[in-house]
């Protein structure tokens, strides 16, 4: 890769450095992007609408040297990079492919043709762009080949870049001495003093960010003290409305039951209350007859007496 303009931070090695995330791991200190990119490519891109004018201030050169190399799948950044993304193929014919898996070699989703001269735009919240990785294999080229990559990377990324220039240009030139030191003298050349700066300042970086670490360790540990704060709640919480429930229910039950019992004694009740008034009607009825019969005998009784009397 040959970066112009402004690089960006993407070998393990360089991810991996001390502040590696700031500017979103873009770097200015590379030449600015060459006059024969603006005039002989990105002139007649803005005169086909391709790109906007003044859109580019970032140019890559990708360059696979006999056609065995390749680049693996990968995202172009959004949140370094503007969309579109424009590239030129040069030398020989290529393909860009798309969803590679296994190091970025095989069972890809689709692919691009890229012949030589193409020019390939990956536009702005297209699936090609943000939805999907993109690599090239070796078996995409048979020759030679290479991409000039056209971008535009975000301004405040670029202003954060031009700082971190500064203050490595600003450091170097503190420790510059216009003195010459000789051999022995007891002094530290200015070199030493530089990597003596540079390394105090990377301890100090590595303790701020143990320091950060410990901050985000303790928070993360009380983060998760409070989620299973919340699980205990919860599960408290959950085990009362079961029990709620089933008293519930059993309310219910003991409700039915009571109901029920209630309802065959009332009903009880009424079969014994119509037989007790059936047997009182009996009864009547009965002393009803009794007193007939009596009345009866004591007429006929007082009807002797009165003719036995005449006749004496």
């Amino acid at each position: 890769k040959t970066f112009f303009g402004a690089r960006y931070l993407w070998t393990k090695s360089q991810l991996n450095a001390v502040e590696s995330d700031r500017a979103n791991g873009i770097r200015v200190d590379v030449p600015p992007v060459p006059k024969w990119v603006g005039g002989l490519v990105e002139q007649p891109l803005v005169e086909a609408e391709v790109l906007p004018e003044n859109f580019v201030n970032s140019a890559a050169i990708n360059i696979y040297h006999d056609g065995s190399e390749g680049i693996q799948s990968h995202y172009d950044d959004a949140s370094r990079f503007a969309r579109p993304i424009v590239s030129l193929r040069i030398f020989s014919d290529s393909r860009l492919s798309f969803g590679t898996r296994y190091f970025g070699y095989v069972n890809g989703s689709f692919f691009v043709p890229m012949p030589r001269g193409c020019v390939t735009v990956m536009e702005e919240d297209g699936y090609g762009a943000n939805g999907i990785k993109h690599s090239v294999r070796p078996t995409d080229m048979t020759h030679k080949s290479a991409a000039l990559i056209l971008r535009h990377v975000h301004d405040m990324s670029m202003a954060a870049g031009r700082d971190i220039l500064m203050r490595e240009c600003n450091l170097w030139l503190d420790n510059l001495s216009l003195e010459d030191l000789e051999e022995g003298d007891g002094r530290i050349p200015n070199e030493a003093l530089y990597a003596n700066a540079m390394a105090s300042e990377r301890k100090t970086r590595v303790e701020c960010e143990e320091v950060v670490r410990s901050l985000l360790d303790g928070v993360q540990k009380n983060l998760r003290a409070e989620r299973k704060a919340k699980r205990d709640v919860g599960k408290v919480v959950n085990r009362l409305i079961v029990d709620t429930v089933k008293e519930m229910r059993l309310r219910d039950q003991v409700g039915r039951i009571v109901g029920s019992l209630v309802k065959k004694t009332i009903q009880s009740c009424d079969r014994k209350e119509k037989e007790v008034l059936v047997r009182l009607q009996k009864e009547r009825q009965h002393l009803a007859r009794v007193e007939k019969v009596v009345a009866s005998i004591v007429r006929k009784t007082v009807a002797g007496c009165a003719r036995t009397l005449k006749e004496a």
